[in-house]
């Protein structure tokens, strides 16, 4: 963790001449930038270069205006701010009369297009204002983590909701210290961050169906992707089956190793207990069948045939005769 406090110079920033710039390190000296407060209370802007401009005097925080301060270099480019404390202090004077105001440091990431994303928003409330200058310390607050793309720029911008104010001068000016040297800053107008590291490596993605998915938990990919690993699938009639234990297949398919399906008379039967079949079918080991009276007969015990079939061993064609005394007839065969 690398560790970084910015502050707050008098001079603007190259990126973005309207701000006033940021720098890491000190040894500059006081001076001050004036912002027009008069006699008026609510939300305002302190400009980071002054301004002569008639008090805001909003009712709320104002969007980023780009009058803040910039650190205008590629320090925090990929990136990231951990996430813990930040401490603000800045110094503050009205140069006529007192005031009473609540003081807001805000801290926003600048994209390369201009579009500013909010850190936090730090607060000091009910803090008195003099003609004497004061330094006015925040108490940490703890902000969530922000990654810094390329072209990201750190940008910090100063506020007060005046809620008393006794100047009595339409031209009282609040002053806000930052540093007369163009490269090194003053600890009267800086931010204390939690420091930052690179950023880590996106764990999260949206792929195509036909992107390669490496070391993914879940995803959604078509019925003809190639599908290693998955344990379940819907693919369509033709596809190849593989190590699936129920399936539907056309009556063309090739079933091996399946134990129930449904095809037709015509099919190769392999390794099945059951079936039926028409009664012109090849019947090998089977223990009962009906038959037609022309079907060919191996190895049946019982069957019935017509008067006009062909009958082995049949009796004597011819024979002789005699006529016993009582006058009975006796056949005797030759």
């Amino acid at each position: 963790m690398t560790a970084l406090t910015v502050y707050g110079l008098s001079s603007a920033t190259t990126t973005l001449t309207t701000a006033n710039g940021l720098v890491t390190g000190t040894g500059g000296a006081n001076t001050s930038r004036a912002t027009r407060v008069g006699t008026a209370t609510g939300y305002g802007e302190l400009l980071s270069q002054g301004t002569t401009n008639a008090w805001p005097a909003g009712a709320s925080l104002p969007s980023q205006s780009g009058n803040g301060f910039l650190l205008d270099a590629t320090t925090l480019e990929g990136q990231t701010i951990a996430a813990g404390n930040w401490t603000p202090q800045c110094r503050l004077a009205i140069t006529a009369g007192t005031a009473t105001a609540d003081i807001y440091c805000r801290v926003s990431v600048r994209s390369s297009g201009g579009t500013y994303t909010t850190i936090g928003t730090m607060s000091l409330t009910g803090q008195s204002l003099s003609t004497t200058s004061t330094t006015f310390t925040f108490s940490a607050s703890s902000l969530s983590a922000q990654a810094f793309v390329t072209g990201d720029k750190l940008y910090v911008d100063w506020f007060l909701n005046i809620t008393a104010n006794s100047s009595g001068s339409s031209t009282a000016n609040v002053n806000l210290t930052v540093s007369n040297n163009a490269s090194l800053g003053v600890t009267t107008n800086e931010v204390i961050t939690p420091g930052y590291s690179p950023s880590p490596t996106t764990f999260t993605r949206t792929v195509s169906e036909t992107a390669a998915l490496l070391a993914t938990l879940t995803r959604t990919v078509s019925e003809t992707a190639a599908l290693q690993g998955t344990s379940t699938r819907n693919v369509s009639e033709t596809a190849a089956l593989l190590a699936t234990l129920t399936r539907t297949v056309p009556e063309t398919a090739a079933l091996l190793a399946t134990l129930t399906r449904t095809v037709p008379e015509t099919a190769a039967l392999l390794a099945t207990l059951t079936r039926t079949v028409p009664e012109t079918a090849a019947l090998t080991a089977v223990g009962t069948r009906m038959v037609s009276e022309t079907a060919a007969l191996l190895a049946t015990l019982t069957h019935t045939i017509p008067q006009t079939a062909s009958l082995a061993f049949p009796p004597p064609t011819t024979a002789q005769t005699a006529i016993c005394r009582d006058g009975t007839i006796i056949l005797k065969g030759r």
